[in-house]
């Protein structure tokens, strides 16, 4: 949290000086904090929490490795495979459904289909 705060007062201070403080060569001193306000407790045992990206990993095939879920990688027998037939909790998951462009130049066997992506949010 204080680095943020330092980075975004080295940032404010150096579109200051950029601009030529406002117009009367040296750039007006920033007004010290008034008040410090210590950040609220959140609940939970960790500071940052993701979305639930649970795998069961049973259902990996026998061969094979999560990491060819994850980038979407065809199995050797070519059946198509995603992370999405990982999840242990798909209801509860962050997922997106989009349609790729009709371009088939450019998205090849995807061009006008529903491609569904699922999302990592922390």
């Amino acid at each position: 949290m204080k680095k943020c705060f330092l980075f975004a007062v080295l940032i404010c201070g150096f579109f200051i000086s950029a601009c030529g403080g406002g117009g009367g060569g040296n750039p007006p001193a920033l007004p010290g904090p008034t008040t410090i306000v210590p950040p609220l407790p959140l609940p939970g045992p960790y500071t940052v929490a993701c979305s639930n990206v649970a795998q069961d990993f049973s259902r990996v095939a026998p061969g094979e490795d999560a990491k060819g879920y994850w980038e979407g990688f065809p199995s050797a027998s070519g059946a198509p495979r995603y992370v999405t037939d990982l999840l242990a909790d798909p209801v509860n998951a962050l997922s997106v459904t989009v349609t790729a462009p009709n371009d088939s130049n450019l998205y090849g066997s995807f061009a006008g289909k529903p491609i569904q992506f699922v999302v990592i949010a922390c």
